[in-house]
């Protein structure tokens, strides 16, 4: 049997540690987004009505050097949201 070292799982690539933190501040970005402006898609303007087509949209895109910020994004349908593409 093999010493375990307490508090890290050596079994676990970093990447898979680095995404799971990386979901759980979107997560909090999309919470925070929905309590400051409600559930309304940025782009047209019309209520979105499930989480599932709730997207975050980045206002400078991640492409063109914005950052994952409160405030560089913003609600978006994931249809207008692939519609905008990286355009600023």
């Amino acid at each position: 049997m093999k010493n375990k070292i307490k508090g890290r799982n050596y079994k676990m690539p970093t990447s898979k540690v680095y995404k799971l933190k990386e979901r759980r501040a979107k997560q909090f970005i999309r919470k925070q987004l929905i309590n400051k402006n409600g559930a309304i898609c940025s782009l047209c303007g019309k209520l979105i009505e499930t989480m599932k087509d709730c997207t975050i949209d980045h206002i400078v895109p991640i492409s063109k050097g914005g950052l994952t910020t409160i405030e560089n994004c913003q609600l978006a349908h994931r249809s207008c949201n692939v519609k905008k593409g990286d355009k600023v």
